[in-house]
Formats: C-alpha cells, sequence, structure tokens
C-alpha cells in the first residue's frame, strides 16, 4: 500500500505491525513502537484532542465525514502517545519510531483552517539517534534551524537535560527530496528498505 497525505494513523499502526512482525521473524530484531508518537505532553495532546473534537463536529454536521470516521480520528488522537512515552521505550540496542508533529505552533494553528502534520521516522541505537526527514536539506546542518520537526528538538532536549537513563551522543540527520508534501510515503518506503538491509527480509512494496 503506497501512502498519501490522506493515510490514516489507523494504516501507519497496521503498517509498524507487520515491519514488527518481520523483525520478530529475525534474530536481534528492532523495537518498533506500533503508534505515532505525536505530542510533546499530556497539556499538549489535551489542547489537540480538543481541537479535534470541535473541527469533526462540525464535519459531521456538514455532511462531509461520517460520525465513524469523526470517532476514529477522535480515538487517534486521544490515544496517541506522548513523547515521554518514546523515552520510556526506547533500549541500548535499537529502537525505530515514527513521529508526526504539526508544522507550527499550537496556538497559531488553532487559527488555521487545515493542519499541515509532517512525517518523519527515528532509529535510535548505541546512543545514537538517526532521523529520517524526506524534507531535510542536505545545506542545513544544525539541527536548531530544522523546520518541522519540533518534537526531534524536544527529544534532543530531554537528552541533554539527562531526564532519561538512555546517553546521546550523535544525532544523524538524512532524506530531503519532499517537495510535493509525499512525506508519508517516502518515510513509509525508508522504514521498509530499513528492515529490508537491517533483517535481510525482502518486502517489496
Amino acid at each position: 500500500m503506497l501512502f498519501n497525505r490522506k493515510s490514516t494513523i489507523q494504516q501507519w499502526m497496521c503498517f509498524l505491525q507487520r515491519m514488527q512482525v518481520i523483525s520478530n521473524s529475525r534474530d536481534h530484531p528492532i523495537l518498533i513502537l506500533l503508534k505515532l508518537t505525536m505530542f510533546r505532553d499530556k497539556v499538549v495532546k489535551g489542547v489537540w484532542v480538543e481541537i479535534t473534537k470541535r473541527e469533526v463536529a462540525g464535519e459531521v454536521k456538514k455532511h462531509t465525514i461520517s460520525q465513524v470516521k469523526a470517532d476514529a480520528q477522535i480515538v487517534s488522537y486521544t490515544e496517541g502517545p506522548v513523547l515521554q512515552g518514546f523515552l520510556h521505550s526506547i533500549c541500548c540496542s535499537r529502537t525505530l519510531v515514527v513521529f508526526s508533529n504539526p508544522l507550527g505552533n499550537v496556538i497559531e494553528l488553532q487559527m488555521e483552517k487545515v493542519i499541515d502534520w509532517h512525517i518523519y521516522a527515528i532509529f535510535y541505537q548505541n546512543s545514537i539517534l538517526a532521523v529520517y526527514n524526506s524534507s531535510f536539506s542536505p545545506e542545513t546542518t544544525c539541527l536548531k534551524t530544522c523546520k518541522g520537526i519540533s518534537l526531534l528538538k524536544e527529544v534532543e532536549k530531554t537528552f541533554k537535560e539527562r531526564e532519561t537513563n538512555q546517553k546521546l551522543t550523535e544525532v544523524w540527520l538524512i532524506g530531503g527530496g519532499n517537495n510535493r508534501k509525499r512525506c508519508q510515503e517516502m518515510t513509509r518506503r525508508w522504514i521498509v528498505e530499513e528492515i529490508e538491509v537491517l533483517m535481510g527480509a525482502q518486502i517489496g512494496n
């Protein structure tokens, strides 16, 4: 299945679960977090859940989406893990997680009609954080100047403040080439390729 801007969180979870099954069938499997990490903390999560409830209520009233789809979207946000959940889950071996955060400030985005979310992947191993960001610019070498990866910046901050038992010695930024809002499919494809290389598996599309 190819992903696009309309791909759902449920589709991501099914995909990640499939990757975990493949990884578990090999020696030295990767820990793949099945839920997308979406929020910095419970406060931010609460704000987004309320925004989503208001938005989907309006869409249901206009009959642009069904109540079933509206409920599913609310559940996706309600169950979305906060950053601390990811930090508690990472281990010294290999951990893969998909991050999704809005492109902008929470308060500012409450005024927007369409909220744009960005998808990227993080792989942690032996104190090194490798970040695949399809919108990464090769000219950008400093994490602070990167846009659209607010959760990643919070991760680095947490490591620096030693709020986790794990260490962080390096951050590798890879990716680029996303000029048509294809972050979902490009991230999915990168994960497939990484699992194929690391696990010696033939997955295909």
